[in-house]
């Protein structure tokens, strides 16, 4: 969370209150699991977990759309996120 103005490539600072809140829901939630992944030297992606793959596998062919362009354009689908109702 120390690192969000260059957070890959893009500034997505949080305003104090918002960031302390994320802080305390990824420490409560943190898994202790041997299901991680990232590395130091390999970014952690969502779209690599097998989370990602079973629940958006099928979907190949919707991140070829150009208007979705690819698996981090997640807004493309879930239009409500800013409002946690993905």
């Amino acid at each position: 969370m120390g690192g969000l103005g260059t957070h890959f490539g893009k500034n997505v600072t949080l305003e104090e209150l918002a960031r302390q809140q994320a802080v305390e829901y990824l420490v409560n939630q943190a898994g202790r699991s041997r299901y991680r992944f990232g590395s130091r030297t390999n970014s952690p992606r969502l779209s690599s977990t097998l989370w990602f793959r079973r629940t958006h596998g099928e979907l190949k062919s919707d991140f070829a759309n150009q208007n979705v362009g690819s698996t981090a354009n997640c807004r493309a689908c879930h239009t409500q996120v800013e409002h946690s109702l993905v």
